[in-house]
């Protein structure tokens, strides 16, 4: 499978949507696609930055200085549009996915083409999109901002559960919240206020703090972004301070840096929802308009103080502030951590395999989340799918959650909800054998949509997303359906009950 994103970073535009758009990249390519990027020459782009990462970068020159918001791409959006359906139409593409504040409804509709799917990453809910799909990872956003804004019938991805995180945080969120729970006092501080940061908030920040009641001791680690203008600035700042602090580019380990926070004071951004995961209890500051909203949310759901706009910041409202924090501190710890699972680029990417089922609808497979429990149980308490299930007892609502929590947060597992013109339509479930690369698959379908070829379809899609496994299945021998369905997939009987199917020659080549 082959994608393309159209994204840009400037000193006007930040770093977050590349950043954001390379975290699924990078899941992408994991499950073995291949995927690149068109991006303009903007200055403090971070073309140089994508390739380095391994991506083929498509440069797009920068004709249009001004950097207004309509203007940010360059150019106008027709020349843009053209440019891009250039590069487009030498590749054999299954999607095309844009992260663009300046790319609207007909910059969609002028490059839409039956041979790929468009895919629209976004946070605003401001203009009007065309597209197959749209993303928004924004806490708590709602059908209701996208409807009157689409011209087009999209499927809507929408909330936390979707986040684009790089794995590292998911994979460290136990061990964060274990240590939470020891905390004693506020230590260490993560000042992390966006990329590029042109107005240098970062060392308006700082200034601010020294004279605060902070302790000399209090250690802080200082997050910035290779493009910075500031940055010279900032070192003289941070080797002055009375803290104890350290000035960091190019971060490859954000998550070992929150790990080793008490708090953070940072941009109520993409990187609230790296806190988030690793449980750390925030003081949010408003960099731009689309972040007035995750600032307000994190606030009323506890888990991050309001320090509103950089103009709005005291030396008082942050010793406030922080003293508030310490006060609350356990409290905004597990609310934190309860906000999001951190594999929402698993599920994104997983999703965009898809496959045409019997009825011609569209299937696609979601990596399961707290929401889909309860339709799970209902599914597990009818009889039609205990009757050929390995343990047929039914599970209590008690012993489905404790199931389901470990099921949810094992980074080693895959557990599917089967989805088809956004409606959950099945199960299927991956789990790691004690051999690598050996799987045990589990696949139920919801009651009424047995016979509906459903099975097939999840089937055909786990072996497009994981080429390079051998998968075994446990089928009763009175399962007749089953073994058919099996068989008819390439699975081969080993023995009166276990089938098996090895990897794709092609993913061995």
């Amino acid at each position: 499978m082959k994608i393309i994103f159209r994204v840009d970073a400037s000193l006007q535009i930040g770093c977050g949507h590349v950043y954001r758009c390379l975290t699924l990249a990078d899941k992408l390519t994991e499950f073995g696609c291949q995927v690149e990027f068109i991006s303009t020459e903007h200055p403090g782009n971070l073309n140089n930055f994508i390739t380095e990462k391994g991506y083929q970068v498509h440069r797009l020159p920068n004709s249009n200085e001004k950097q207004e918001c309509a203007s940010w791409l360059g150019r106008d959006w027709q020349e843009d549009a053209q440019l891009t359906l250039h590069i487009l139409s030498e590749s054999e593409l299954d999607w095309l996915i844009v992260d663009h504040y300046a790319i609207d409804s007909r910059w969609h509709e002028a490059v839409q083409r039956l041979e790929y799917k468009l895919m629209v990453i976004d946070d605003l809910a401001d203009r009007e999109y065309s597209c197959d799909r749209l993303l928004d990872q924004t806490f708590e956003r709602s059908v209701q901002d996208y409807l009157p804004h689409l011209t087009s019938e999209a499927e809507l991805f929408l909330g936390t559960e979707f986040g684009l995180l790089r794995d590292e945080f998911a994979l460290a969120s136990e061990q964060a919240l274990i240590l939470r729970k020891q905390h004693v006092k506020i230590n260490s501080i993560l000042l992390s206020l966006g990329g590029t940061d042109v107005d240098n908030i970062t060392g308006k920040v700082i200034a601010m703090l020294e004279v605060t009641q902070l302790s000399d001791l209090t250690r802080f680690n200082v997050i910035v972004g290779p493009n910075n203008p500031n940055l010279s600035a900032l070192e003289t700042v941070v080797e002055q301070s009375r803290f104890q602090c350290k000035l960091h580019t190019s971060v490859t380990n954000m998550a070992d840096l929150i790990m080793e926070s008490d708090i953070a004071i940072g941009a109520a951004g993409s990187s609230a929802w790296e806190r988030c995961v690793l449980s750390l209890p925030s003081l949010s500051i408003t960099l731009a308009d689309n972040q007035r909203t995750v600032a307000q949310r994190l606030a009323e759901q506890g888990v991050a103080i309001s320090l509103g706009k950089p103009e709005e910041l005291t030396p008082g409202s942050l010793d406030s502030a922080i003293a508030e924090c310490e006060a609350n501190y356990q409290n905004m710890v597990t609310k934190a951590g309860r906000l999001l699972d951190g594999m929402g680029a698993s599920r994104v990417a997983i999703s965009l395999f898809t496959t045409v089922g019997s009825r011609g609808e569209e299937i696609y497979l979601k990596r399961a989340s707290w929401q889909d429990c309860e339709r799970l149980f209902e599914w597990q308490q009818a009889p039609e799918t205990r009757r050929f299930a390995l343990v047929s007892a039914v599970p209590s609502w008690q012993e489905h959650c404790e199931w389901f929590s470990n099921k949810v947060i094992d980074h080693k597992s895959f557990l599917f909800i089967i989805r088809r013109k956004k409606t959950d339509v099945g199960m299927v479930r991956l789990d790691p054998m004690k051999e690598n690369d050996f799987y045990q698959i589990s696949i139920f379908t919801a009651p009424d949509c047995f016979r509906q070829g459903v099975a097939k379809s999840a089937l055909e899609l786990i072996r497009l997303a994981f080429k390079s496994i051998t998968i075994f299945a446990t089928v009763l021998p009175e399962n007749f359906a089953s073994k058919s369905l099996f068989k008819s997939m390439g699975y081969m009987q080993v023995d009166k009950s276990q089938w098996v199917q090895y990897p794709l020659e092609e993913a061995n080549e």
